[in-house]
């Protein structure tokens, strides 16, 4: 462009800024920027908000705010709601969320807007410190003000709930959504059925999943193995077939995660047949089994002192193309350690090291064991 005398403007540098900051080259974006105002292109506030947000991402927060501060100092340009949006997303991701309130007020003290984003980061933040009640107060505070909560500011409160154990809150919560004619979604629905699985309380979850399906909220994979899970925790593996075959006959596909709780469960229980059933089961409907599901198997037979059975296990997985992790070779480990089998361990432990594992794990298996 230089070469034909076509001048490069603001958006054609920021045009590239974008991208630079996009690929993590944040120096090179910021090197152009110089370069702008060296030309005599003055950078806009999109420009701004593009290099505030890629010196985030690369978490640089240092140099975001003094850029963010340099802004509202010398008021080269005035910052807008992306802008501000923008540093109190870094600062809540670094959890400075007092931080991040004082620069929603300031916001409005020079009369600039927050929106739904803005106050819904602040929440998120808020609810992740467990500081609920003051979420709730900002949610009043929206609605006050006439800035609408959507449906991810609902949802995120009502994990807030689920994670500080208000359940009592919930309903009311859902009640105020269904004023705000906010319809719950896939996401807010899971993670109900999430936490109340979690407690033990399969009843919810599985009345959770009966109103998704009223609602014409259909649940998902994820969903039903969440339920499944819940009943496995609870020693119910009959109901977690049944989820399973409720998935199938909805056309939902289980998939490796699905299988990979019934071999947990079955595994804990000492039931390693049944486990190593549901693997073939996985390979007849074309399901592989990944790294987690053969190494949860190993496990199973470790615990039950079937080191033989283990070792077979360990062997599939390498015919299979999957290679063994850190996780399953200290299993392995254990397992013959448990057993007294310390000459086999020493021979795992060193195929271990060679294979590039000598970390944390192996320094602590070390520590417990004299025989190293």
């Amino acid at each position: 462009m230089e070469e034909i005398g076509c001048r490069p403007d603001t958006i054609t540098y920021t045009s590239i800024i974008d991208s630079l900051c996009k690929e993590r080259r944040v120096d090179h974006a910021l090197d152009l920027v110089s370069e702008m105002t060296h030309k005599g292109i003055s950078p806009n506030v999109f420009t701004y908000n593009t290099l505030i947000k890629g010196l985030l991402s690369q978490d640089r927060p240092l140099e975001a705010g003094d850029l963010f501060n340099k802004l509202i100092t010398y008021e080269e340009i005035h910052p807008d709601v992306v802008t501000y949006n923008t540093v109190i997303k870094g600062l809540c991701k670094t959890s400075n969320t007092s931080m991040a309130l004082k620069l929603l007020r300031k916001m409005e003290e020079i009369g600039c807007r927050p929106n739904t984003i803005t106050y819904t980061l602040i929440i998120d933040s808020l609810c992740k410190e467990r500081r609920v009640d003051h979420a709730l107060d900002l949610v009043s505070e929206m609605i006050v003000k006439g800035i609408p909560p959507n449906v991810i500011t609902y949802t995120i409160l009502i994990q807030g709930l689920c994670i500080s154990s208000r359940w009592e809150d919930i309903e009311p919560l859902l009640s105020e959504m269904g004023a705000q004619k906010i319809r719950p979604d896939l996401h807010t629905y899971s993670i109900l059925v999430n936490a109340y699985c979690k407690q033990g309380r399969t009843k919810d979850a599985q009345d959770v999943i009966d109103i998704m399906i009223e609602k014409s909220v259909p649940p998902d994979v994820i969903t039903y193995s969440t339920l499944m899970d819940g009943y496995c925790l609870t020693g119910k593996m009959d109901r977690a077939l049944e989820v399973l075959n409720t998935m199938r006959s909805n056309g939902i596909a289980p998939d490796c995660y699905s299988y990979s709780i019934l071999v947990n469960a079955y595994c804990k229980q000492g039931r390693t047949k049944d486990a190593q059933d549901v693997i073939d089961i996985m390979i007849e409907k074309s399901v592989p089994p990944d790294v987690i599901t053969y190494s949860t198997l190993m496990d199973g037979y470790c615990l039950t002192g079937k080191m033989d059975r283990a070792l077979e296990v360990l062997n599939t997985m390498r015919s299979n193309g999957i290679a063994p992790d850190c996780y399953s070779y200290t299993i392995l480990i254990n397992g013959y350690c448990q057993g007294g089998l310390f000459e086999e361990a020493k021979i795992l432990l060193s195929e271990m090291e060679t294979s590039g594992f000598f970390t944390t794990s192996i320094m602590h298996i070390s520590d417990n064991f004299s025989f190293i």
